[in-house]
């Protein structure tokens, strides 16, 4: 299944070719390899998980990868690509990877640490491995912070985002909540978890309300632009989704066309647009 978070309908929309990989990236592609080359470097390998039918697999060689600052951010990972239809398979299946994309963090000892599932533009994308960099170095001591502290907003927003990268939407809600409650200070962080959070409910069946609510509170706390357009987009697609939820999302599209906005966003609201001129 190609499921860049349920954007199969607007994916569909444009043409469906073999992914490929990627240039800039240094990827690997035999994973025994990968976990020798972390074991001593210390980084985390990043595993792209990919099918040969999955449109957003290639979007993200297209639009994502090649993008210079993708590439300088992945530096700091050992990246790997591996076909999960064919030499991957069994990997895949250790793993639980079911949709695609499907990008998966591990350690050299082969315990995952977290993973990003569907497409997102490289500003977006960047934000996830700084986040997960951050969450690999930081997780005891925020645990050992918020068994000291529970207003601990540093530690809250982290192992937030720490369960959502699990899809534990359950913990992450409980650390949202908390912050929630917290003076302003911190609140782009705070952003960042209500996306991510979002991100989970997009994604689930009968979640997408919850969804929208997430991503409105994100767009309200954002303090950096890639937060915004990345709310904006998702409000736009979940709206297009909802009964009646037309006139919302063409409200979010109108917004988002008045901004510059980096091609794969572009392209991502040109979708959007095209799948809103279908609706009756």
């Amino acid at each position: 299944m190609c499921s860049p978070f349920r954007l199969v309908a607007i994916m569909a929309l444009t043409a469906c070719f073999t992914a490929g990989y990627s240039q800039g990236v240094q990827w690997r592609t035999d994973f025994t390899k990968a976990q020798a080359e972390s074991k001593r470097t210390g980084k985390l390998i990043v595993v792209d998980f990919f099918s040969d039918n999955c449109v957003a697999c290639v979007r993200l060689d297209k639009y994502t990868f090649p993008d210079s600052t993708v590439a300088r951010s992945l530096t700091g990972f050992i990246p790997a690509k591996i076909n999960a239809d064919h030499e991957g398979k069994q990997l895949a299946k250790r793993y639980e990877v079911t949709g695609f994309p499907n990008i998966v963090f591990i350690r050299a000892n082969g315990k995952m640490v977290g993973r990003i599932v569907g497409y997102m533009g490289p500003d977006m994308f960047n934000r996830k491995l700084a986040q997960i960099k951050t969450i690999d170095s930081n997780l005891p001591k925020w645990q050992a912070a918020f068994r000291q502290n529970h207003a601990d907003i540093h530690a809250l927003v982290g192992l937030g985002l720490a369960s959502t990268f699990q899809g534990n939407a359950y913990e992450a809600e409980k650390y949202l909540s908390l912050a929630e409650s917290k003076p302003s200070k911190g609140q782009g962080n705070v952003a960042d978890l209500y996306i991510a959070v979002g991100d989970i409910y997009r994604d689930t069946d009968g979640g997408q309300a919850k969804g929208i609510a997430l991503y409105k509170k994100a767009l309200a706390t954002a303090t950096e632009r890639s937060q915004g357009v990345y709310s904006r987009l998702m409000l736009t697609y979940l709206y297009a989704m909802s009964k009646d939820g037309k006139p919302l999302a063409q409200e979010q599209a109108s917004f988002l066309s008045k901004m510059k906005l980096g091609e794969a966003d572009q392209v991502m609201l040109s979708m959007l647009q095209q799948m809103l001129s279908q609706q009756p």
